[in-house]
């Protein structure tokens, strides 16, 4: 009887304000249209605000100093693309198998 038990509890909880109805009537998981048009451009935008992070930023800055380019932190697609190049260059020379081979290319 331990369900009915646990059901009686949550019954008590009715008088909670943080409880949130299954109802449908919290709002939670409704879509707005307007906002749905605008995903595409809100992706744009927190990728250009991800650039402009000083978290990545510095992470970008780090990757580019250990392949060899000093100064290339504005440039992510290229420090990423060279960190790939370097690693799949190991990969080849060490006899490893390359998963993705071809898969990035400069």
């Amino acid at each position: 009887m331990v369900l009915y038990d646990r059901a009686a509890q949550i019954g008590d909880d009715d008088d909670d304000p943080d409880t949130v109805s299954d109802a449908g009537t919290s709002g939670v998981g409704v879509v707005d249209e307007e906002e749905t048009a605008g995903d595409e451009e809100d992706e744009v935008a927190s990728l250009d605000e991800l650039f402009c992070d000083e978290r990545f930023v510095r992470k970008i800055d780090a990757l580019a100093q250990l392949v060899g380019m000093d100064g290339a932190a504005c440039q992510p697609a290229a420090v990423l693309g060279e960190v790939v190049r370097l690693i799949q260059e190991t990969e080849r020379k060490n006899g490893r198998c390359v998963c993705a081979s071809g898969a990035v290319r400069s």
